[in-house]
């Protein structure tokens, strides 16, 4: 089993060196988009963090959604998260893994797509194209 190495951060940590987060070995970051169930209550730090992370090389996955009995609830949130670029979500309940993996998750549309650029890159280099 591999082990991955992260770390949790929200404005409480004010500035971040994300290449020096990268550098010692971070994969991934689980950022904290917002408090509470409203969108109106976004973290002042998330976006800086969030764009620093990526450019560092380091996935994202939002916090969890910690209303274990809101079914409604976290299909919104993850949705949110989804919308904001994250990778995605981290969970506290097992009740929240199938509405996670159900929004994050490849549609076959996705997966159709994927396979169509796959095969555009593999013409291409076969015709000498592209770099």
């Amino acid at each position: 089993m591999a082990t991955l190495k992260g770390i949790d951060v929200s404005r409480w940590q004010e500035a971040i060196d994300w290449p020096a987060v990268a550098a010692s070995g971070v994969q991934f970051a689980i950022l904290r988009a917002g408090y509470g169930k409203h969108i109106s209550q976004k973290d002042p730090r998330f976006e800086e963090n969030y764009t620093a992370a990526r450019a560092a090389g380091i996935e994202v996955y939002d916090t969890p959604f910690t209303d274990v009995n809101d079914d409604e609830g976290i299909y919104t949130d993850a949705q949110y998260a989804k919308s904001l670029g994250f990778t995605g979500k981290s969970a506290i309940s097992p009740r929240h893994v199938n509405a996670i993996n159900e929004v994050f998750s490849p549609s076959p549309k996705d997966i159709d797509y994927a396979y169509e650029v796959m095969e555009a890159i593999r013409v291409a280099k076969e015709q000498g194209k592209g770099a």
